[in-house]
């Protein structure tokens, strides 16, 4: 979530990777395997779920003006990061 929704388009993609990739690390020194591809995988899928999110904000005939913006800028980086990372392939 953090990457597909907190961070501008070009910082997800400049180190969407590197972070998953950290993640995994963190997580083997608890004694959790997740290889970079399997992190990528989840993160995908969550993409796929994140635009129901998104959907749910904008869903509405009268929405407040910061919900409609949030609503937009989920969904214009969730599209970003679905095509960049394929996601749209794999689960499409």
């Amino acid at each position: 979530y953090f990457i597909s929704q907190s961070v501008d388009d070009e910082v997800a993609a400049t180190f969407g990777e590197e972070l998953i990739a950290a993640y995994a690390s963190r997580l083997a020194r608890h004694g959790i395997e997740l290889d970079l591809e399997e992190g990528m995988d989840h993160y995908r899928a969550g993409l796929v779920f994140y635009i129901s999110i998104a959907a749910g904000l904008l869903a509405f005939d009268t929405v407040p003006e910061r919900a409609d913006q949030l609503g937009r800028t989920m969904l214009r980086r969730i599209a970003a990061e679905t095509i960049r990372t394929g996601a749209h392939l794999q689960f499409g």
